[in-house]
């Protein structure tokens, strides 16, 4: 690596730093829905792969149901 070359590598490591930051935080606002058991239970996720919201029909909660 030529001395003069390691300056421009810090600034293009930073410039990638930033830009994964940008990517990251847009992502938080991407939703994804998922639905299982005939409906019965629907999760929403974001682009980070938190879960946002948790969905359960009430037959779900009802005892002896089986969906």
């Amino acid at each position: 690596m030529q001395p003069g070359n390691f300056g421009e590598l810090i600034r293009n490591v930073t410039r990638m730093r930033k830009d994964m930051d940008r990517v990251q935080e847009g992502l938080r606002s991407r939703y994804v829905e998922g639905r299982a058991g005939g409906d019965l239970v629907e999760a929403t996720l974001n682009g980070r792969q938190e879960l946002v919201k948790l969905t359960l029909n009430e037959k779900v909660l009802q005892p002896g149901q089986d969906g």
